[in-house]
């Protein structure tokens, strides 16, 4: 999920238009961006950094961490619950769209990213709806613009096109579009079956 995320920080500034865009972005992203940081760093390759941003109590520690580090820049208890909340926010929308389990032995995600078309149409629509919250209170920033919104659902596309035009999307059959045609036989990948001896 990438866009999607974004739902969460425009209906916040929507709600407390006095915090600012960068803090609830970087609030509803900061899972993410842990992970890039810890995937960075030497010995990253024999750890899982998952673990450490998006499971709990890892997930909930980073909350509370961002949180405390709102309310001592900001001195602003709302602002610290509100950033708080929107980390743990991302980790809620990714028991959606991934299969990372909650915790180790815990729920696993619904895996809604496997089938790209579904993902696209759920993240579009956190997208608009955090959008159109924070238009009933503001109409003049450039997030409130219709071409911001236009823009970032152009570049989710953009994003996916690949995994659309690529297996299993680019060989899906008629009658189940969403699915690749091979979990309709026997649910064997087609490599297996021979199913696209031949085509390009």
């Amino acid at each position: 999920m990438l866009i999607g995320h974004l739902g969460p920080a425009l209906a916040a500034r929507g709600r407390w238009v006095q915090l600012p865009i960068v803090w609830l972005v970087g609030g509803t992203m900061a899972p993410d961006l842990l992970r890039l940081v810890l995937s960075a760093t030497a010995g990253a390759s024999q750890m899982d950094p998952n673990r450490y941003t998006h499971l709990l109590p890892w997930s909930l520690l980073l909350a509370v961490a961002l949180g405390l580090l709102t309310w001592l820049v900001r001195r602003d208890r709302q602002s610290a619950v509100v950033v708080g909340a929107l980390v743990l926010s991302h980790v809620a929308l990714d028991m959606l769209s991934g299969r990372k389990p909650l915790w180790y032995g815990g729920p696993v995600g619904l895996n809604l990213q496997a089938y790209e078309p579904i993902e696209l149409v759920i993240e579009s629509a956190l997208l608009v709806a955090g959008w159109r919250g924070l238009r009933r209170r503001d109409r003049v920033s450039m997030l409130a613009r219709r071409g911001t919104l236009a823009a970032l659902l152009v570049l989710e596309v953009a994003y996916l096109r690949q995994t659309f035009l690529a297996r299993p999307y680019a060989t899906r059959c008629i009658e189940h579009p969403v699915r690749p045609c091979w979990i309709r036989r026997h649910d064997r990948p087609p490599i297996e079956q021979g199913l696209y001896r031949g085509v390009r």
